[in-house]
């Protein structure tokens, strides 16, 4: 034999009771070995008229032989060896019940040279399969896979990647120094450790504690899109990218508006107001509603590093509106977006667009990217107005410049302009940008700060009541994280927020306005137990000119079983500041409307038992109290907003990914959210008010599958469940989308997208219009140079 790796079924787990709990483990071998070498078996050859391709079965004996039902040809022969054995935990021994071995015969192998059966060399195996190395033969050859378009895991694993040259991969150990789990005695069991690699657990975040971590140390519900899913998604623009996320209620309410909330609250007119978004570090939602804007939320969806979204409370860290989650959208550095790139499409609903992006450097310290795109998209069906006119086209620019004067500092800045014109019963006209810079500083590996500013301008102008809003707000931000020894590991910092507004409608009071927020905040990661046990404690300070003090603390801790396992739990406060519409609308306005606050309780468990499958859930309790509503006043009866509703939320979510080859990954997910809210029963109360239980669906389903049919030819498919909102009077309904693309070359790609294709339309949300969103199709060509 020359080598072998072990696949672990189950990392060998004892019952907490000791009892016996069987464990599976799968062992191949890939060997080489000379058909003139065969037992007394092989003197019978009749029936086989083939003899260079056949199976063979063999059983283990105690001397480590075989008894073989029929030998190789006289060449020499490639055999790939499977082994099954059982095995049994008594009083903490592991014992093995028995083994099954089944040899496969590759084929012959006639331009192998000979060598000595030791000679060999360590492999590593393709992401996502076995942590252990396959040895394999210092020559060339190309193993044949039986059937390419579905390959075999173990096969994979074994025959993959081998080296075209001595010189490719260092040496490994000889194989008589390597244990092997399908002969050891019964006693060396239980001490041989099994590693399992987590990949999916170590996938980098920054978001839930403000430093650099990975998803499997951090206690809470985090998930990370990563490039390769939005690529690979077919979608257009950011919101269309967050139907990937777990718990996530994407509603596309007409062409150019979405309303996107996480564990409820998803229905306030097409806003959603607990939820914060952040673009590498700059807040994005309007000062005026609290609500986002995501017809100019926009970027290169090509330049995005990866977008981290966290499920729950994060109100420690970034502070006011992160109540039910956070967005944090993060771009690529300009060194990693080096050359050029262009876009081009167009379709049915997709009606046209254009991306471009060129990135270059000035010397060895400065590189930088410029981009722009254009785009054109058609309008929604609206069966009972007639046809809308909801299409909209924008265009958008922007650059980005790193700057490394030495090692240990980065300075950046960026800038963004868009300008575009929106369709619909009201259609606004746009217009904005920012610039932001920071600051990096790295004093050591456990030892940096950072000092960021922005400043940001939105103009939009709405034919309804004339309205036009005039917004720039300037913000700066400082977070110094350093880790005082071996058990403390602090991020603190502090923040101050400037607003200053002109409103032209007549309905706020004043209309031009400069209000500010202030906040500092503090979190300790404590180590309980060394790689194992953490509690992470940690509060925010927030004062503005209309909440003047609040506190948000966050107790949450973390249990790392493994490299492979991690449970958590958290216990959280959150509040949503009144925005400028909650304190200045109306006649007359509500200068008593207070905070909405959340105190969240949540647990969660993650697992990467082996390299292809990863699973997580997470479960959630959210009690709200001073609920937005809105009431009388007296003696005049004029409507105010008020505190007077409260209410709760709890839910699961549950989400899995699982690779079948190396070719082909089906992920999906599936959340329960359930709402209680108890209106105010003040006779003062407005009646007719739309409930807040039915804003968000009961149930979503996800499921996505992502196939390459060869190395050049990828096939995609995307479908989603979404539970009715009765609120809304939606009922519940069934997408699908799909992909397919064909890399013709290293700097050309043709791709073909439909998207909601099992209906001609359907209804997500109804924000006064009931549009509904039809089927489309569109072709994009992709060249980079």
């Amino acid at each position: 034999m020359v080598g072998g790796f072990e696949i672990p079924m189950d990392s060998l787990p004892v019952g907490p009771d000791r009892t016996v709990v069987p464990v599976v483990t799968m062992r191949a071998e890939l060997a080489v070995r000379n058909g003139n070498d065969r037992c007394s078996a092989c003197a019978d050859r009749s029936g086989f008229d083939d003899e260079s391709f056949c199976i063979v079965l063999a059983h283990c004996v105690d001397d480590d032989s075989a008894e073989v039902a029929h030998g190789g040809s006289p060449e020499r022969s490639l055999r790939l060896r499977l082994g099954l054995t059982i095995m049994i935990a008594r009083n903490g021994i592991w014992c093995r019940a028995g083994t099954l071995v089944l040899t496969v015969l590759l084929g012959s192998i006639p331009a192998i040279a000979q060598q000595s059966p030791t000679e060999s060399r360590s492999v590593p195996l393709p992401t996502g399969r076995a942590s252990s190395s396959v040895a394999a033969p210092v020559d060339d050859f190309v193993a044949a896979d039986p059937d390419p378009l579905f390959p075999s895991p173990i096969f994979q694993a074994a025959s993959s990647q081998l080296p075209p040259s001595a010189e490719a991969v260092p040496p490994a150990p000889a194989a008589a120094d390597q244990p092997d789990l399908l002969d050891l005695p019964l006693e060396q069991l239980s001490v041989q450790p099994v590693r399992v690699q987590a990949p999916a657990l170590e996938q980098v975040v920054t978001t839930v504690s403000g430093q650099k971590s990975s998803v499997g140390k951090s206690p809470a519900a985090v998930f990370v899109v990563t490039q390769e899913m939005i690529r690979r998604s077919g979608a257009t623009c950011i919101p269309e990218v967050l139907r990937l996320v777990p718990g996530l209620n994407v509603v596309r309410v007409d062409s150019n508006k979405w309303s996107i909330a996480s564990r409820g609250f998803n229905g306030d007119f097409g806003f959603s107001n607990k939820m914060l978004v952040l673009i590498d570090g700059r807040t994005v939602y309007s000062p005026l509603n609290a609500g986002v804007y995501w017809d100019v939320q926009d970027v290169l969806l090509d330049d995005i590093e990866r977008i981290e979204v966290i499920r729950g409370p994060g109100a420690t860290i970034w502070g006011a509106n992160a109540v039910n989650g956070v967005i944090n959208i993060i771009t690529k550095k300009a060194a990693d977006t080096q050359g050029t790139l262009v876009k081009v499409g167009g379709g049915s609903f997709e009606r046209g667009f254009i991306n471009q992006r060129v990135g270059g450097q000035i010397g060895d310290d400065v590189h930088y990217r410029v981009y722009g795109k254009l785009f054109d998209r058609g309008p929604t069906v609206n069966p009972i107005f007639g046809p809308p006119s909801d299409d909209w086209r924008q265009g958008r620019g922007g650059f980005r410049s790193d700057w490394t004067p030495t090692d240990e500092d980065t300075i950046t800045l960026q800038g963004d302009y868009y300008q575009g014109k929106t369709g619909g019963f009201f259609p606004p006209q746009v217009r904005g940008g920012n610039v932001l810079t920071r600051w990096t500083h790295q004093v050591s590996d456990d030892h940096d700060f950072s000092l960021q500013a922005y400043i940001d301008r939105a103009d939009r102008y709405e034919s309804i009541f004339f309205n036009q809003q005039k917004i720039t707000t300037s913000d700066v931000d400082f977070r110094h994280h350093v880790r005082i020894n071996s058990d403390h590991n602090l991020v603190w910092g502090a923040g101050y927020r400037s607003i200053s507004d002109k409103l032209s409608e007549f309905s706020y009071d004043p209309s031009e306005r400069t209000y500010f927020m202030a906040s500092t905040f503090a979190q300790d990661e404590i180590t309980l137990i060394d790689d194992k046990l953490y509690l992470t404690l940690g509060t925010k300070l927030l004062t503005s000119t209309f909440a003047p003090f609040e506190v948000q603390p966050s107790a949450r801790l973390l249990w790392s079983l493994d490299e492979s396992r991690a449970a958590w739990a958290a216990v959280s406060r959150a509040v949503r500041t009144p925005s400028r519409q909650d304190r200045d609308l109306g006649f007359p306005t509500s200068p008593n409307f207070q905070s909405e606050e959340l105190l969240a309780y949540e647990i969660g468990y993650r697992e990467q038992p082996v390299e292809w499958f990863s699973w997580d859930a997470a479960l959630f309790y959210n009690n709200y109290t001073k609920l937005q509503n809105v009431r009388f006043t007296q003696p005049d009866f004029f409507l105010v907003y008020a505190n007077g509703d409260r209410g709760n939320g709890s839910g699961a979510e549950l989400s899995a990914t699982v690779d079948l080859s190396e070719h082909w990954r089906l992920s999906g997910w599936y959340s329960l959210v359930l709402m209680q809210i108890q209106v105010d029963s003040s006779p003062l109360a407005y009646p007719f008010i739309l409930p807040l239980e039915g804003s968000s669906p009961k149930n979503q389903v996800f499921l996505m599958s992502s196939w390459d049919l060869s190395k050049n030819i990828e096939f995609d498919l995307m479908g989603r469940y979404v539970d009715s909102l009765p609120t809304q009077l939606v009922p519940s309904y069934t997408s699908m989308d799909a992909r397919l693309a064909w890399r013709v070359n290293s700097h050309l790609e043709l791709s073909m997208v439909g998207q909601n294709l099992l209906a001609a339309q359907h209804e997500e949300g109804i924000f006064f219009q009931g549009n509904q969103i039809p089927r489309g199709v569109y072709g994009m060509a992709a060249c980079t140079w």
